[in-house]
């Protein structure tokens, strides 16, 4: 007789047996602790989820017909706070501690709320992915201060797959603070709202992030009632509003390929008074889209202070046709009348010059 045990995460799962007609009775599975030296312990209640070393033990039959095999397997740890180890991220998120960060040892799907009043939280994606599986907003923050990390040199890693009909589809924040200083929001999806993330409450910090392939019915890329902070090689390109029944939509910085329906929308907000604050200089591959809702003042505070030297195309474009960026008196960034393409032909004036 063989008894083929497979992975310890399949309860479903436990035996197969190769040898039916010589063994008779039922199966059993038992679970045990083990000591340092990866022997048999003490019995437990129910299939072990604390990150460790167990013994699985499998019984076929009973009595002289009967066969056991075991394994020793670990659980591995999920996510990691400073010394402590957590087999679920939701346990994680919930017990973690003001100040710590949260790392990521693996990719994730589902979708989570962080809401801790007078907490803040760094989460270090470490290089994975978190995919809200078209289940909804990935990271719904409804309290405290959310830090998005990010410790992978080929930021291949992101926030993806969310999918909703309330607010944001990768990220909403209805109270508390969102703080993005690295990562990838993309391919999310906002059928009543946002697509990429939607801010209501405090702001949004931004340094050195993307956001791309946001759809949303009516912000694409970031939708913000407030004022938002950008520093960094931020970049906020190639997000959409569009009808869901649409078809797709591609676009590059020199045009667009519209489905009907679909508009370029990057970075909106519902006010004209309110600002993108600029609180570091923008580095070399930043690149920023601008929805015009009707900006008849500068709609940025700090440009001037950071980034002098700088023409308006270097990091930031209109997603309107008809307009340009310019800059006003104080060098501060305007929308002022004329094709896309002279804002990002470098052979051609802007209005700033």
């Amino acid at each position: 007789m063989t008894i083929a045990v497979p992975q310890a995460d399949n309860p479903s799962a436990r035996v197969q047996i190769t040898d039916e007609n010589n063994i008779k009775g039922t199966t059993t599975v038992s679970y045990y602790e083990t000591d340092g030296n990866g022997n048999r312990g003490e019995a437990l209640d129910s299939v072990p989820t604390a990150v460790g070393k167990h013994w699985e033990e499998i019984t076929v039959g009973e009595g002289a017909y009967s066969a056991t095999a075991h394994l020793v397997y670990d659980v591995v740890a999920v996510v990691s706070a400073g010394d402590k180890t957590y087999s679920t991220f939701l346990e994680a998120i919930n017990q973690v501690a003001d100040c710590e960060t949260i790392e990521l040892h693996t990719d994730l799907k589902g979708i989570f709320t962080f809401n801790k009043c007078g907490v803040t939280v760094t989460l270090d994606l470490n290089g994975n992915t978190i995919d809200g599986n078209k289940q909804g907003t990935v990271f719904a923050i409804q309290n405290g201060t959310f830090i998005l990390d990010y410790n992978s040199a080929d930021k291949s890693s992101c926030i993806t797959g969310g999918k909703t009909s309330g607010k944001g589809g990768g990220v909403s924040v209805t109270s508390g603070t969102f703080t993005m200083e690295g990562g990838t929001i993309q391919y999310n999806k906002g059928y009543i709202n946002t697509g990429g993330v939607l801010v209501m409450a405090n702001g949004f910090t931004m340094s050195g992030s993307t956001f791309q392939y946001n759809e949303g019915l009516n912000f694409g890329g970031i939708g913000s009632t407030r004022s938002l902070i950008f520093s960094g090689t931020a970049v906020v390109k190639d997000n959409v509003i569009k009808n869901p029944t649409a078809g797709l939509i591609t676009k590059t910085e020199i045009g667009y390929t519209l489905a009907e329906g679909g508009t370029p929308s990057d970075v909106r907000t519902t006010g004209t008074n309110m600002k993108i604050n600029v609180e570091g200089e923008l580095t070399s591959g930043a690149k920023i889209g601008i929805y015009n809702i009707g900006h008849t003042t500068a709609f940025t505070s700090g440009y001037n202070t950071y980034n002098a030297n700088s023409k308006a195309r270097n990091f930031f474009f209109s997603n309107d046709a008809n307009k340009i960026l310019s800059k006003n008196g104080n060098r501060e960034l305007t929308f002022a009348d004329g094709p896309t393409k002279a804002e990002l032909n470098d052979t051609i004036t802007e209005a700033e010059e």
